[in-house]
């Protein structure tokens, strides 16, 4: 269905769709065994919010999938939208988007900006680790552990992890697994 194209994220959805996201050759729906594309670009992630919408972040920006269009919420040259692993979703459905001018917060409508305090690097990765209830950010060059309220963000320097951190993961056995680049 996808032939010679470089697959940065996959999703199936509830109702079974699967959603592929692409470096630089778009967002597709799978179905039935046959890709549609939906729309043009790349597509960094793909995360499923607590209300079934699909959420993804690509070059065009931050937004969800609905009606089989994605509808952008914080457009990429406003917000800087850049990464490997930029979404991560808490246990309270709230979506993390990591941008250059900090970290973005899912809404119904809306996605307000976080402010990152005192950090090295550009955002690559946001990851929440669910056995720690711990929330990660992943730069050009640190990695930190961030303690957010609905103001700000306060990042905790994680020591010893040289960067680019372009992908987190915890398994089962509460390992958190880190790749660097």
């Amino acid at each position: 269905a996808l032939k010679d194209v470089w697959v940065t994220s996959l999703l199936q959805a509830s109702d079974g769709t699967l959603w592929a996201g692409t470096y630089r050759e778009g967002l597709y729906r799978i179905r039935d065994g046959r890709a549609t594309k939906i729309e043009e670009g790349s597509f960094f992630s793909l995360a499923r919010g607590n209300d079934g919408r699909i959420f993804s972040v690509s070059d065009i920006g931050a937004g969800f999938i609905e009606n089989d269009r994605f509808n952008v919420v914080l457009r990429g040259s406003d917000t800087g939208v850049y990464g490997w692993q930029p979404t991560a979703q808490h246990p309270d459905g709230t979506l993390w988007f990591g941008a250059k001018e900090g970290l973005f917060r899912s809404g119904p409508n809306q996605s307000p900006s976080v402010p990152l305090a005192a950090i090295e690097g550009r955002p690559v990765t946001v990851y929440f680790a669910p056995a720690s209830h711990q929330l990660y950010l992943g730069t050009t060059l640190k990695l930190y552990t961030l303690a957010c309220t609905a103001a700000a963000c306060r990042p905790t320097l994680v020591k010893g992890v040289p960067g680019p951190v372009v992908g987190l993961h915890q398994s089962s056995d509460q390992t958190l697994w880190i790749v660097t680049w």
